[in-house]
């Protein structure tokens, strides 16, 4: 019977890749159950497999074990097709993760099946693969204050944005812009607040005291209050944040030493245009 199946096969694998004959595969499953892999050491085998004629037997049998067939399956790139979401349920998933951007993955997967309650649930791995074809990334949470939503702060975010001066901005160039905001870092190592003294004695350290004095020509717009978004300072305090939560610090003690570094990563950081255009100015 070997031979008889073997002689059906030559010629038939290679050429146009079609799978092997049901009888190729129910005689190979056979010969293994019956004396194990030992039967399929045969030296007319081993010169089908020389000629790449002959099978992979772990997928057969995984395949027997697992489906209890040896069916052909559908040519796929090697992968079994599976169920993705797609049509009203994609659509409905772009709906609810552009209203709901912070839903944990089990509220997603309840919301679809909320949805579409004939349909078998989806599985993590499908939800992930729908959210990936949708574009979406992962990305830390970033608060709007509920204040930022009253209509008189409404207003003045569409005011400053849509109106000219001096009730906006809509009517200057992007290059002629300077966005001023004030922050604060930290530095750790160069804090002096504490030391030991004996009891009579001030435990007192020397430092600056600095004051500025305004005086320029400039013209103020406001942002919207509580929009701190809208304003691309904000951008910039992040990225030199990064920066420096980047950076070790074991070499910054002092004031001196934080300036320094800061004054370098804003050094690096080339021009500021495309953090105003990336808040909503124009490209002017």
């Amino acid at each position: 019977m070997l031979n008889n199946v073997l002689g059906e096969l030559r010629g038939v694998r290679v050429p146009d890749r079609r799978p092997y004959p049901k009888e190729m595969r129910e005689l190979v499953i056979q010969m293994i159950l019956n004396g194990g892999i030992e039967a399929v050491k045969k030296q007319q085998i081993n010169i089908l497999r020389a000629q790449k004629q002959f099978p992979s037997l772990k997928k057969w049998l995984g395949q027997n074990l697992t489906l209890g067939n040896i069916r052909p399956l559908r040519q796929t790139g090697n992968q079994r097709s599976e169920r993705e979401i797609k049509g009203e349920a994609l659509y409905q998933l772009a709906l609810y993760k552009a209203i709901k951007p912070h839903a944990y993955l089990y509220e997603v997967k309840a919301y679809l099946h909320d949805r579409f309650p004939n349909s078998h649930p989806y599985s993590d791995s499908q939800i992930v693969r729908a959210e990936k074809r949708l574009g979406l990334s992962r990305k830390a949470s970033s608060q709007t204050t509920k204040e930022a939503y009253t209509p008189t702060n409404l207003a003045y975010r569409k005011m400053y944005w849509e109106r000219n001066y001096p009730l906006g901005i809509a009517s200057e160039r992007t290059d002629d812009m300077i966005d001023i905001d004030e922050a604060g870092f930290k530095l750790k190592s160069g804090d002096r607040s504490f030391g030991k003294v004996v009891r009579e004695f001030r435990c007192n350290i020397r430092g600056q005291y600095k004051t500025g004095v305004p005086g320029s020509r400039h013209r103020v717009v406001f942002r919207a209050p509580y929009w701190s978004c809208d304003g691309a300072i904000e951008y910039v305090f992040n990225t030199i944040h990064t920066y420096l939560e980047m950076d070790d610090g074991s070499h910054l003690e002092d004031a001196n030493d934080l300036t320094n570094k800061t004054n370098l990563i804003i050094a690096s950081m080339g021009s500021f245009r495309r953090y105003f255009l990336h808040v909503g100015f124009q490209d002017n």
